[in-house]
């Protein structure tokens, strides 16, 4: 091995050390999630406006027999 390959690996190995633990400090420092405001309980009577349901059609089935086909893997080696 030439000593150019040799500093090169030298310099991956730290790029991807120090990349890393640059990406860990950041993480750690990162703003948190805000927790959701209580809000006082819903009347027991209603549901809530947002899960009403409005105007959603279902899901149509498949029809019998129907099945995805096999994805094909094309590598492009020998």
């Amino acid at each position: 091995m030439s000593a150019k390959s040799t500093g090169v690996r030298w310099l991956m190995a730290v790029g991807s050390v120090t990349g890393f633990l640059g990406g860990w400090v950041l993480l750690a420092h990162a703003p948190k999630p805000v927790p959701e405001a209580v809000t006082p309980p819903a009347d027991v009577g209603s549901a809530p406006t947002f899960l009403a349901p409005r105007g959603l059609q279902p899901f149509s089935r498949l029809p019998n027999g129907f099945t995805f086909p096999e994805p094909r893997l094309r590598t492009r080696g020998s």
